[in-house]
């Protein structure tokens, strides 16, 4: 991994992204066809009145770069991304600086995936999914989008969406619209399915969303010290599109997932069956830790299989789906808000093999 610099002196301002600079860098990237690492862009969440968030934008780049402090007097840790979303960002700046590339390559045929990480709390989920119809996040941005781009492509007026919803709950997969029993994964890591998930045809928009708004109900979530509604699961949405241009069919998979947030017992209050879930979800993100460390070390050998979630996300670390990662910081908590920035720095480091 790249480490990250480190300056001495100054405090700068902290002035929130531009978010004109950070539409420009989003499209340029969104048509690179050569563009084949993982793409990580930051998003920092506003905090209460009168609290400072120990991580800001770089003044010297804050469209694509963050700064914290460092263990030394003065001194500033800078790690550069691909974007940075400032606390003043919109839900808008999200979609343009994710779902453009997400949406791009999904119509030149290609396998996507984003998913958000990041400390519980850390705005995850109001990045992914929005407070409802007013502020839609970016999981029904994209959806919308990728409904009207195959109704517009397609040749046939044939091509269609299809959607299923599953959370991974104690590293055990879930359909979220039928949950009865653990669904088992199989494939390689250029095609990792589920098998068992039940899929619907989406007819439009409206109807997608109230699907989604049945099958989110049934994920599992709970109060903690430190989120009301604290995520116990990670979550993953998968759309198939299928479509005919100029003569030829493509058939795209996008992933959309919102992972559980790695908690602090101590700072979350969590016993009991809470503890249980919390235990669980570390487990998973530490997996997922170790599988983007051994792909950022370029070891031939990398442990998909401890984990469940690390194998639904193969094809997107170091396989042939393009991929992105929505770091999401809340500058509360130093050791946390490194520790996803270091993770967001190594991500940068993989290299996919992207093919249609």
């Amino acid at each position: 991994m790249p480490a990250p610099a480190r300056r001495r002196g100054g405090s700068g301002t902290g002035a929130s992204s531009n978010p004109a600079s950070l539409l420009d860098s989003a499209a340029a990237a969104a048509t690179d066809p050569c563009s084949q690492k993982v793409q990580v862009i930051v998003r920092l969440k506003p905090l209460a009145n009168g609290v400072v968030s120990l991580v800001t934008p770089d003044p010297d780049d804050a469209a694509h770069a963050v700064r914290l402090p460092g263990t030394m007097p003065d001194e500033q840790l800078v790690f550069p991304f691909d974007a940075v979303l400032g606390e003043r960002s919109s839900q808008a700046d999200v979609f343009e600086a994710v779902g453009a590339g997400l949406l791009a390559r999904a119509m030149q045929g290609r396998n996507a995936t984003v998913f958000a990480y990041g400390q519980t709390g850390a705005g995850k989920t109001h990045t992914i999914v929005g407070k409802g119809r007013d502020d839609p996040g970016l999981l029904p941005r994209v959806v919308r989008a990728l409904l009207d781009g195959v109704a517009t492509a397609d040749d046939t007026g044939r091509g269609s969406v299809a959607a299923a919803w599953l959370e991974c709950y104690q590293d055990k997969l879930y359909d979220l619209r039928n949950r009865k029993s653990a669904l088992e994964l199989y494939g390689d890591r250029n095609c990792t399915k589920v098998q068992g998930l039940s899929f619907l045809d989406i007819k439009d928009f409206d109807h997608f969303q109230r699907e989604h708004d049945a099958a989110w109900k049934a994920r599992a979530t709970a109060a903690t010290r430190l989120n009301v509604n604290s995520s116990r699961s990670h979550f993953v949405l998968q759309l198939n599109a299928i479509f005919t241009r100029d003569g030829k069919v493509y058939t795209p998979k996008l992933n959309i997932c919102d992972l559980a947030g790695s908690e602090n017992n101590k700072r979350t209050g969590n016993s009991g069956e809470r503890m249980n879930e919390s235990k669980a979800i570390n487990r998973s993100l530490f997996e997922l830790g170790r599988v983007v460390e051994a792909l950022n070390r370029g070891q031939a050998n990398v442990s998909y299989r401890n984990s469940v979630l690390t194998r639904l996300l193969q094809d997107a670390l170091g396989g042939s789906a393009y991929a992105a990662v929505l770091a999401c910081l809340s500058g509360d908590d130093l050791a946390e808000t490194l520790s996803t920035l270091k993770f967001g720095a190594k991500c940068r480091t993989i290299q996919n093999t992207v093919v249609v």
